[in-house]
């Protein structure tokens, strides 16, 4: 089963612990701008992303290989799919406009966005679970659901196959009632929208540090999952060969 995990993550201190990858990335973005030439954002970050290809191929056949990419960047590792940085960064400057910017060059984190951003792109189609965190995530601390724009979201997910899991550390048992009232807004949404019983079945909650694994029912209830279709140690072991 694939999920999203986002690879690029945003580091404190030093440059040297830094992404040194993003640091790249950024620094041949100031060249245009610089230069005034903020229409060469893109044709870079196509560049970038030749690279980031050319790399995946010559590592394919050796490991060891020096790509031209790991010349630039010797830290960079390896790129488990594609990464549509063009496309990507387009997306991410029609809604943001850094490229309307004329004082202020583009920063670590927007690289780092339009590269998770990529990331996300290229899974898209095979991307079977989604997994959120519920306080300062879904919802804010300590408090309840209430986004109707995120709710409508995790609701295309679902209808579009896939399972959209809140992983959370409060533990209330197998008492779907008490983390209903942490999800309510979602679930009435989901009510709401009038959703068939396989699609509500795509929501679970994954309650006490992984201990208990509640699903949504067709009347928008989280009702307990057997613990033999999910607990490993009920699972047939795998043999290898």
């Amino acid at each position: 089963m694939s999920s999203v995990n986002l690879l690029f993550e945003p580091h404190v201190g030093s440059i040297a612990r830094r992404d040194m990858l993003i640091e790249f990335i950024k620094a041949e973005l100031y060249h245009g701008f610089a230069l005034g030439l903020s229409e060469t954002y893109a044709p870079t970050m196509k560049r970038i992303e030749v690279l980031i290809e050319e790399h995946r191929a010559q590592v394919r056949e050796n490991p060891l290989a020096v790509s031209r990419l790991k010349n630039a960047v010797p830290s960079v590792s390896s790129f488990h799919t594609p990464l549509p940085l063009e496309e990507a960064w387009r997306r991410y400057d029609n809604k943001y406009c850094v490229s309307a910017r004329r004082t202020v060059a583009p920063s670590f984190n927007e690289v780092r966005h339009t590269l998770n951003l990529a990331q996300v792109m290229a899974l898209a189609p095979e991307i079977e679970m989604a997994c959120f965190d519920g306080d300062q995530t879904l919802y804010s601390d300590g408090g309840n659901f209430a986004n109707k724009e995120l709710a409508s979201v995790l609701i295309m997910l679902m209808e579009n196959n896939v399972k959209v899991v809140l992983i959370t550390a409060a533990g209330y048992g197998f008492d779907g009632s008490k983390y209903e009232i942490r999800v309510r807004g979602l679930l009435d949404a989901m009510v709401m929208a009038e959703l068939s019983e396989e699609v509500m079945g795509r929501f679970f909650v994954m309650g006490g540090e992984c201990n208990y694994l509640l699903r949504c029912d067709a009347s928008g209830h989280l009702v307990k999952v057997s613990d033999a279709e999910w607990e490993v140690s009920r699972l047939p072991l795998c043999h290898m060969p």
